[in-house]
């Protein structure tokens, strides 16, 4: 699990949240926190070099100068308002 690895899934996503980059690592149980911390550390160095921007702070959710959050926002099955997925199953807001 190298910052390599991560920094490609990021340039895939464009406009992502932690949960995203570690579902699509996919670490083994034993390493699952070590993956979150490796995220958050190269999230955050990105962040302060200029290179993303928090597109929202709860949840957070970060991406490239000029992408539009949109691209993460879902549509309630209850109510129908976009919202921004805490988790990968939350259908509703």
């Amino acid at each position: 699990m190298t910052d390599g690895r991560i920094w490609v899934i990021m340039l895939r996503l464009r406009i992502f949240m932690p949960w995203q980059i570690l579902k699509e690592l996919n670490p083994p149980p034993y390493l699952k926190q070590y993956a979150k911390a490796k995220i958050r550390s190269l999230i955050a160095s990105q962040v302060r070099a200029g290179i993303l921007q928090v597109l929202n702070e709860d949840p957070p959710v970060f991406g490239f100068p000029g992408e539009s959050i949109e691209k993460v926002k879902r549509e309630c099955k209850i109510c129908g308002e976009k919202f921004i997925p805490i988790r990968d199953n939350h259908k509703h807001c």
